[in-house]
């Protein structure tokens, strides 16, 4: 077999992988909080093995940092990010997590908990409210206001290094950097998906068209390579 198949066979399972991540995306174009993942080509020189002169792979997977559209639904306890940053919840293992769905609600304890139950965190713990509470607001700051005119607590905003995506649109970080400026909360609205529809189409079709080249290459190999035996047998 000719060396020439290896780095378009690599290619095109790198295409397929591709095709994986972009057909995440667009499944998740109306999922709120979610981040689309974004990946590209590595052409990598192989220093041993059977591959050639070099092989393709499929980088890491990096995470649009773009803002996703605005839905406003007037809910109190909903909350949308502008700019950078994450919320961040407790998970019931005790873990921090980061989120950008802000789709909170209040639990029977007066908790500003997500979907799963899990605590939203604030700047010194959790954001709790009197059981009596019937009105509060939220600063583009995020600070969270009662209806005297108090402070009760901050909504921690942060910036994740190394983010692993976990089921439910939260991430877990490898460290994480807390934000005092550089974004903004908007209360009664939540962060839809920031998946651009029509890009990750043209990216499909770009993308197909990229599997369609290396399919042909490497039928171009195989036929190259039984002239070859071909050649070899009616030589002897």
């Amino acid at each position: 077999m000719s060396r020439d198949i290896y780095p378009s066979m690599t290619a095109a399972t790198a295409v397929m992988e591709k095709i994986n991540y972009i057909a995440n995306n667009l499944s998740n174009t109306n999922t709120i909080g979610y981040r689309a993942r974004n990946t590209s080509f590595e052409n990598v020189i192989a220093k041993e093995g059977f591959l050639g002169d070099s092989y393709v792979q499929l980088s890491d997977p990096t995470l649009s940092e773009r803002d996703g559209g605005l839905i406003i639904d007037n809910v109190d306890t909903h909350f949308a990010l502008r700019g950078k940053g994450f919320f961040v919840v407790e998970s019931t293992g005790g873990e921090e997590l980061l989120t950008r769905s802000g789709n909170f609600q209040l639990d029977s304890n007066g908790q500003l908990v997500n979907s799963l139950g899990e605590i939203v965190m604030g700047d010194s713990g959790p954001i709790r409210f009197e059981q009596d509470q019937k009105y509060f607001s939220v600063t583009p700051e995020g600070a969270v206001i009662d209806d005297f005119g108090s402070e009760i607590g901050r909504l921690k905003v942060v910036e994740g290094v190394g983010l692993d995506p976990l089921e439910g649109q939260r991430f877990r970080a490898k460290d994480t950097v807390q934000l005092e400026m550089g974004f903004e909360v908007v209360q009664g609205a939540v962060e839809n998906s920031n998946v651009d529809s029509f890009q990750v189409m043209m990216d499909l079709i770009t993308t197909s068209r990229n599997f369609e080249t290396f399919q042909k290459s490497m039928g171009n190999s195989k036929e190259l390579d039984m002239a070859m035996i071909n050649s070899v047998k009616r030589s002897r």
